[in-house]
C-alpha cells in the first residue's frame, strides 16, 4: 500500500497541516484514500511548456529577450525540463539550445517533435535528423493519423499492426541519434486505453525512454485520467510516463493531480496555463497542489507569483483577477472573511499566500459596508481609539465608498485607516 506523506509535516504527525503554510483536507490520508492511489510516485517532476505552448495562445508571442528572461526564471524556480520554443526559425531554435548550454541551464531541454504521420512518408528520417541536430536532451516523436482512425479504434483504414511496426521503426532509428526518445501518439486520451497501451508498449520495446500522453482536447475528467494512467502504469511499470492535460473544461489541474495519483512520473504544464484554446495545467496551480498533498517537487514555491508577473508582461496578457495564485484578487477577501486578524495565515485560503510569494490582505468594500459584516467599521474605529457618532460612521462610509468605486470595488484596511485619520481626532 502506498504510504505517501508530506515531506513538510508538523510535529504532531498531521501531514495535512503545516502551520503557517497550509491545511489540506484530512480525508486524503484516510486508509481508503491512500489505497486508491497505490501507484502514486513520491516525487513528481514538471516539464514546462510555456516557451512552446504559450505561443500557441492566440496573440501571444515572445521575442529573444523575453524567451531568455523566461528561461532563466523557469530554471531558477526549479522546473525539471523546458520545452524548446517552436514559433521561430530553425536557426533560432539551434541558437537557443546553444545559449542554454553556454549559460548552464540546469533543466533538461525537450524538443516536441518531429511528427511522423501514418502512412509514413519516405522522408521521415530527414525530419528526425533535423531535430536531432538541434542537440536537445530529448525528442518527443509524435505519431499522427486521421482522427477517424482513433475514433474507430483503427477498424477503418489504418490497422494496429501497421502502426505498431511503424512506431518501432521510427523509435529504433531515432535512438541511433544519441538522444533520449519519448514516444507520443495523437489524441492519446481519446484513444481506447487498451490500444494506447499497445502502441506505447511497442515504442518502449523499440527503445523509447518515456511515453508522452496528451489530453489534447482537454475533455478528460479526474476519474477518466486516473483510469487511463493506471492502465498505462500497469502496462509499463518501469517507464517514465509524462502527462499533458489541456484545460478546455476547466479541469486541467484536477486531471493533473489524478494522473499523479495514478502513477504518472512527470506532468507537462505552463506558466498561467498559457496554451491554445483554454490552456493547459498551470504551473503555479499544480506545484502548490502537489506540495499540499504530500508530493515532492523541485519547485521553489515562493517564486511562483513573480514568475507569473513576468510571464504576463512577456506575453502581454492580463489574467483573471480571481485566477488561483496569479490573480490580482486571489490573496484578498472582503472583511475579515474566514480569517480574524489573529488567525494563522492558512486559515482563510487553502494555501497561505506567503508560500507563493504574496501576502494576504483583508479589504473593505460593499460587502462590509452594507452586507455581511455590518459591525466591522465600528470594531475598527474602536480598535483604533477613535471617538465617533453615528453620523461620523455614515460619513466615513461615504468617503470610503468613493475610494472603493475608484479602486475596482475595494480598498485595503490601511487605506481605510487613512480615510479615518482624515476625519477623526484620536481621543
Amino acid at each position: 500500500m502506498n504510504t505517501l506523506v508530506s515531506t513538510d509535516t508538523n510535529a504532531n504527525g498531521r501531514p495535512w497541516h503545516v502551520p503557517n503554510k497550509w491545511h489540506a483536507v484530512p480525508a486524503y490520508w484516510e486508509e481508503d484514500a491512500v489505497a486508491a492511489r497505490p501507484d502514486a510516485r513520491q516525487e513528481i517532476k514538471l516539464i514546462d511548456a510555456t516557451l512552446r505552448e504559450g505561443e500557441d495562445a492566440v496573440g501571444c508571442h515572445l521575442h529573444w529577450p523575453t524567451r531568455i528572461g523566461l528561461t532563466e526564471r523557469l530554471d531558477d524556480i526549479g522546473v525539471n525540463a523546458i520545452t524548446l520554443p517552436d514559433a521561430c526559425e530553425y536557426g533560432e531554435q539551434r541558437d537557443f539550445v546553444k545559449w542554454c548550454r553556454k549559460n548552464n541551464i540546469k533543466a533538461e531541454l525537450s524538443f516536441k517533435g518531429p511528427a511522423a504521420r501514418f502512412p509514413l512518408s519516405p522522408n521521415w528520417r530527414e525530419a528526425v535528423d533535423r531535430a536531432a541536430a538541434l542537440e536537445p536532451d530529448e525528442m518527443t516523436l509524435i505519431f499522427n493519423w486521421g482522427v477517424q482512425d482513433t475514433f474507430s479504434d483503427f477498424s477503418q483504414g489504418l490497422g494496429k499492426p501497421e502502426i505498431v511496426a511503424g512506431i518501432q521503426e521510427v523509435v529504433a532509428y531515432t535512438k541511433t541519434r544519441g538522444v533520449k526518445v519519448f514516444a507520443s501518439i495523437a489524441d492519446s486520451f481519446r484513444t481506447r486505453p487498451s490500444t494506447a497501451c499497445l502502441f506505447y508498449k511497442s515504442a518502449v520495446e523499440a527503445g523509447a525512454d518515456a511515453v508522452y500522453c496528451w489530453d489534447s482536447r482537454g475533455n478528460s475528467t479526474p476519474l477518466a485520467s486516473r483510469v487511463y494512467v493506471s492502465r498505462l502504469r500497469k502496462a509499463l511499470p518501469n517507464t517514465r510516463i509524462i502527462i499533458q492535460h489541456h484545460n478546455d473544461l476547466g479541469m486541467a489541474t484536477a486531471n493533473g493531480m489524478a494522473s499523479a495519483e495514478a502513477g504518472a512520473d512527470w506532468l507537462d504544464c505552463g506558466v498561467l496555463g498559457l496554451a491554445d484554446r483554454g490552456g493547459l495545467i498551470a504551473l503555479e496551480e499544480i506545484a502548490p497542489a502537489l506540495a499540499i498533498y504530500g508530493y515532492k517537487t523541485s519547485i521553489r514555491l515562493e517564486k511562483l507569483y513573480d514568475l507569473c508577473q513576468y510571464a504576463e508582461q512577456a506575453f502581454g496578457v492580463k489574467t483573471q483577477t480571481w485566477k488561483p495564485i496569479a490573480g490580482e484578487h486571489w490573496n484578498k477577501e472582503n472583511g475579515w472573511g474566514h480569517r480574524d486578524p489573529g488567525d494563522s495565515p492558512e486559515t482563510s485560503i487553502g494555501i497561505a499566500a506567503e508560500v507563493v510569494g504574496r501576502s494576504f490582505h483583508s479589504v473593505i468594500g460593499p460587502t462590509v459596508f452594507f452586507g455581511r459584516y455590518p459591525n466591522m467599521v465600528r470594531d475598527l474605529l474602536d480598535d483604533w481609539g477613535y471617538q465617533y457618532t453615528q453620523d461620523d460612521v455614515a460619513e466615513v462610509i461615504r468617503r470610503a465608498m468613493s475610494g472603493v468605486m475608484s479602486r475596482r470595488g475595494a480598498i485595503t484596511i490601511e487605506e481605510f485607516k487613512s480615510i479615518c485619520d482624515g476625519l477623526f481626532a484620536k481621543s
